[in-house]
């Protein structure tokens, strides 16, 4: 994984996936 790649990048792949709820209480 790219540390170039941001977070949110991630955030918006896991929220895609919908694997991770988590990702939606963060925010």
């Amino acid at each position: 994984m790219p540390s170039q790649e941001p977070v949110l990048d991630r955030s918006i792949r896991t929220s895609k996936k919908n694997s991770r709820p988590s990702l939606q209480q963060r925010v």
